[in-house]
């Protein structure tokens, strides 16, 4: 197994840190041992089969699902001794259940009206917004390439459209963390590749957040991504530099198949080994 050795947090190179951290739910084990370091300027993919543990570890950043053993350093201290609600507001989240929870919950709010939710930390627009900050979130939709949508109702969007406006929200925080829980199940590859894209322009962006993207799809994994995590039953396979990890043995390893990958253009791509 490959593992990283965990230093004493120096003073600001380092986004996450985890020592040993194992997460329970009753006598369920879901994550075990987990060893992990996010460094600034890296972005990770979390790679795994499902049921993995790959949310619950999205969850348990986030400080929505408790663990139990071990410790973690979030972005600028230790949980348990930090304001964890004030660093939730640090964080942006990019899922199809907070889409589908804003489309349903969230009335009549438009494309526009879900990213400037982002200047609140909120699901709503609590606040005025400025003029300057309206044509800020309608240039981030642009850059995302869906300014079009700006006026339409988020629950008239498709899954794809609403995934690029979530991530536009997160820019429009200043997200220093942005956990991207596979955004793209249920797409359709046109829609895929969009969000994608949107996705390595913000991953090119040298001022712009750390990239966590949970995914079971190699094939998802971009040129911007530089790191790979392989989790497996709630255990760490390896975790490393993405050109070191995306290797056939490490991948069959992770999902118990035989896999051949091929890198493309910055893309890997796997087939079953027959």
């Amino acid at each position: 197994m490959h593992s990283q050795t965990i230093p004493l947090p120096p003073s600001n190179s380092h986004r996450l840190i985890l020592e040993d951290v194992h997460v329970w739910r009753g006598d369920t084990t879901i994550l075990q041992g987990i060893n992990w370091q996010v460094q600034r300027g890296e972005h990770w993919a979390v790679l795994g089969a499902n049921g993995s543990g790959k949310t619950s570890l999205m969850m348990t950043l986030s400080g929505y699902l408790p663990f139990g053993r071990g410790r973690i350093f979030l972005l600028d201290g230790w949980i348990g001794k930090i304001n964890l609600p004030a660093h939730r507001k640090r964080i942006g989240i990019v899922s199809q259940p907070l889409s589908e929870y804003i489309a349903e919950k969230v009335a009549n709010c438009t494309a526009l009206e879900v990213v400037l939710t982002g200047l609140f930390g909120s699901l709503r627009l609590v606040d005025a917004v400025s003029e300057a900050q309206r044509q800020q979130a309608q240039a981030l939709l642009a850059e995302l390439g869906c300014g079009e949508l700006a006026d339409k109702p988020f629950k008239l969007l498709s899954t794809g459209q609403r995934q690029l406006c979530l991530l536009a929200r997160s820019k429009m925080a200043q997200n220093e963390l942005v956990l991207l829980d596979e955004p793209c199940a249920g797409l359709d590859l046109g829609a895929r590749e969009r969000f994608l894209s949107g996705l390595e322009g913000l991953l090119q962006d040298k001022t712009g957040p750390t990239i966590l993207f949970i995914t079971h799809h190699p094939e998802e994994i971009v040129a911007g991504i530089t790191h790979v995590l392989f989790l497996r039953a709630g255990k760490m396979v390896a975790a490393g530099p993405k050109t070191e990890m995306m290797t056939s043995a490490l991948l069959s390893q992770t999902f118990d198949l035989p896999l051949h990958v091929q890198a493309n253009n910055g893309r890997y791509w796997v087939q079953v080994r027959r």
